[in-house]
């Protein structure tokens, strides 16, 4: 049963990732990639504190940065 959830598991994150690529310059004209509705949802299920955190600083908050720059740059 284990075997099977984590097969399951991994194949549902594959097929996260091909929609997240297939779906990028959609949703992503100005590469904005915390924007994406597929990693603010990977960010709002995410139990994980530690990862959660490390996706708040690794994609939340260049994002913000970078929204920062560009309303600076308008």
């Amino acid at each position: 049963m284990w075997r099977e959830w984590r097969a399951t598991r991994q194949r549902s994150v594959l097929y996260f990732f091909i929609v997240l690529l297939l779906t990028w310059f959609w949703f992503n004209p100005y590469q904005l990639t915390a924007l994406h509705p597929f990693v603010l949802m990977a960010y709002y299920w995410n139990r994980n504190r530690r990862m959660r955190n490390a996706m708040l600083v690794l994609v939340l908050v260049p994002f913000f940065i970078q929204l920062w720059f560009m309303a600076r740059a308008m």
